[in-house]
């Protein structure tokens, strides 16, 4: 979720009944509210598989360990942001955020730490499949499970610093109870506004779509040149981080779509009219609607584009739930697939 200043922890509560009024924004934010819950259970269910499917993997290198913790991370981000915060309400009233001020601290940061988290670990994953195919050699050294924990490690700790202001400004109002921005003895609410929006919509929006589309299409346009001129540097990638390069570049095309759509939605957010109160609010709740599909689209697809564009994943998914998987194939046009077959024929496979 994003925290303005007029947003309330739950989307409805302590807000003027504007449903009466705009009765068909409210029918599509309620629509949406359930979509998020579908795509967050089947996400939970798909991180899952996935943190499973690499667990048993062997020889990691820093690329599987992206792939496996930023499962990891999208599992919680998707299981408080669409169970928790969607599910509980919607089902049952009940809001975990204003039990008491120290869970709704708590929730804040825990939502803001899991989110950003899960976008630069996208861009861990997008850099280090750049890197596989960039120079190959170095990363078949130097690309370890190692170097993965140790990055993963630190994009965790530097987001868990990151989360503090919002939850320092959090608390439970005195009128209504809920988990709204009450405290500004920390940070005034001037600076406050600067740190989640202008500077959020850069970190958490214009940085990582910059980097990922110039990683994807510098990965894109390397493994071309593998295709075309059969490069030797190839044969050290091995079949597996061949692939996974490939099921990066899924990812990362899907992720530049959806925090595009993110960023476009947090923009408009901040800059309505507020010439009518309850249309401004109608709106705002819509837009923030939309952005909560995307964000829990962006945390639940990965699993999915794993399991189409990855025929191996796609084997060991099989090999875990008792069916029989499909043989290897042997045609593909695409660019990874010839970088694949030139890596198999030379004994490679990891």
């Amino acid at each position: 979720m994003d925290y303005d200043k007029n947003e309330t922890w739950s989307g409805y509560s302590g807000y003027p009944d504007w449903t009466k009024n705009y009765p068909l924004h409210a029918f599509f934010v309620d629509a949406i509210k359930v979509i998020v819950v579908v795509v967050a259970i089947l996400g939970i269910i798909g991180n899952g598989f996935t943190v499973t499917i690499i667990s048993k993997w062997t020889k990691l290198s820093s690329g599987a360990v992206f792939m496996c913790s930023l499962a990891f991370t999208d599992a919680l981000a998707v299981f408080y942001d669409g169970i928790i915060n969607e599910f509980l309400p919607m089902a049952f009233e009940f809001e975990l955020a204003e039990i008491n001020v120290w869970i709704c601290n708590a929730c804040i940061w825990f939502s803001v730490m899991t989110t950003w988290s899960s976008y630069y670990l996208t861009i861990m994953f997008s850099l280090d499949k750049c890197w596989a195919v960039t120079l190959p050699f170095n990363y078949r050294i130097h690309g370890t499970s190692k170097l993965g924990i140790l990055l993963t490690s630190i994009v965790y700790i530097l987001f868990s610093l990151y989360a503090i202001p919002y939850a320092v400004v959090f608390g439970l109002t005195p009128d209504t109870g809920t988990c709204h921005r009450v405290d500004y003895s920390a940070m005034s609410a001037t600076a406050f506004d600067i740190y989640n929006e202008e500077f959020g919509v850069v970190t958490n929006g214009i940085i990582p779509i910059s980097v990922v589309f110039l990683t994807t299409g510098l990965s894109v346009y390397k493994l071309g040149t593998f295709s075309s001129k059969h490069d030797s540097a190839t044969k050290v990638m091995g079949k597996r981080d061949a692939e996974i390069t490939k099921q990066m570049i899924a990812v990362s095309i899907i992720f530049f779509i959806l925090c595009s759509g993110w960023t476009a939605f947090t923009y408009m957010k901040h800059n309505l009219s507020r010439d009518n109160y309850l249309l401004l609010l109608a709106n705002y709740l819509l837009l923030n609607a939309l952005k909560d599909l995307f964000q829990a689209l962006n945390n639940s697809l990965n699993f999915y584009l794993y399991i189409f564009f990855g025929q191996k994943f796609r084997q060991d998914f099989f090999k875990l739930v008792g069916l029989k998987g499909e043989k290897a194939t042997t045609g593909g046009n695409t660019a990874t697939d010839k970088v694949t077959k030139i890596q198999s024929t030379n004994g490679n496979d990891q």
